[in-house]
């Protein structure tokens, strides 16, 4: 058994950093649970909080982020209970809860017992609030303070800002070959991420030389070798425009993605983009779910009703966060509101103006 749980976990983490789908990492991680081996565990949550972050984003990966890190502080593992840490303050800045973030961050870097990750990361969230507020060269020097604190640790850790730095340094100035070449010729290329960014690097300099179908080749390989990570592909293709792009399908894409699952940050930059260039701005998705007639009479919204059907089932707000990829915050916004409108004392109360 233990052979069998080892070997699914490494074929799990192969998937991973090819961009495929977390099946073998579930698998593995129901095992372990079985077997006892709650150490293996954590590290497989740790795994799967990774993928949901390329998958479907860092607000996203909140939820399993969330779960890694407490069971990680249970079983006394600082390691795992760090970088857990680590994906939460990602989560909540691409949540649009900056403050939050920052102080969870100045928590971790008292608490943790190698720095450097946290240093890095915290680097790269001021990169990419640098790029948010369209000040693309300040993001990568944000970036890159963040890839030197990386070149400078013991273990290569192939985290995607090494893509993310090179490819964003390329559209900057892409007479300065040295951050392409260093990605190129680095061992982080085993990550899926970093591989793509490649590509879509070299697609920004075929442009530049006017070779467009060599560039929408690049790009396409590009796309292809980030497989199910819509949000990692849909991210670095957005770090692909200039200053002055806005192209619309891309943007629109990119909200339709992004809004549902509370991707506030990235939501408002593309909107802004659009708005700049004098495209349409999609208006907000709130209602997407239709709303009883009784219910709307009260004011509650589309999203409001997702909440209030898995209140009603008894879920905390940490398991509705995860399950609708929001924020505990929101969460417990949504249900502030909701006990507003209805009329509701508490969270049982609730559960009488819905039909289960």
């Amino acid at each position: 058994m233990p052979w069998r749980l080892r070997a699914l976990a490494e074929l799990g983490g192969l998937d991973l950093l090819e961009g495929g789908d977390t099946g073998r990492l579930v698998a593995a991680r129901r095992l372990a649970e079985e077997c006892g081996m709650l150490g293996l565990a954590v590290g497989l949550d740790l795994q799967i909080a990774v993928d949901t972050f390329g998958g479907d984003g860092p607000v996203s990966a909140l939820g399993p982020a969330r779960r890694c890190a407490e069971r990680s502080t249970r079983l006394r593992l600082s390691g795992p209970a760090t970088h857990a840490g680590i994906f939460v303050a990602r989560g909540l800045f691409w949540a649009g809860e900056v403050q939050a973030s920052y102080a969870l961050f100045d928590e971790l870097a008292r608490m943790a017992p190698h720095p450097t990750y946290v240093g890095s990361s915290r680097a790269a969230i001021g990169g990419f609030a640098a790029w948010l507020a369209h000040d693309p060269r300040g993001a990568v020097d944000g970036l890159g303070a963040c890839v030197a604190e990386l070149r400078e640790s013991a273990v290569t850790n192939p985290a995607p800002v090494w893509g993310e730095w090179a490819l964003l340094a390329t559209v900057v100035d892409p007479e300065d070959p040295r951050p392409l070449a260093e990605l190129r010729n680095a061992d982080v290329l085993v990550q899926a991420s970093n591989r793509a960014a490649v590509h879509y690097a070299e697609a920004v300099l075929a442009r530049r030389d006017g070779r467009t179908d060599v560039a929408a080749d690049l790009i396409a390989r590009g796309d292809a070798a980030l497989g199910r990570r819509v949000h990692s592909r849909l991210l670095l293709r957005c770090l692909m425009l200039g200053a002055d792009d806005a192209p619309e399908p891309l943007l629109r894409e990119v909200i339709a993605h992004a809004e549902p699952r509370g991707e506030v940050q990235l939501t408002r930059w593309c909107r802004d983009r659009l708005r700049r260039a004098g495209r349409p701005v999609p208006r907000p998705n709130r209602d997407a779910v239709a709303v009883p007639e009784r219910l709307r009479a009260h004011g509650v919204t589309g999203r409001e009703l997702e909440v209030l059907r898995l209140v009603a089932r008894g879920w905390s707000n940490a398991d509705v966060a995860a399950h609708l990829h929001l924020s505990v915050r929101t969460v417990e916004t949504h249900v502030s509101n909701l006990l507003a409108k209805t009329g509701a004392t508490d969270r049982s109360g609730l559960s009488a103006h819905l039909d289960l």
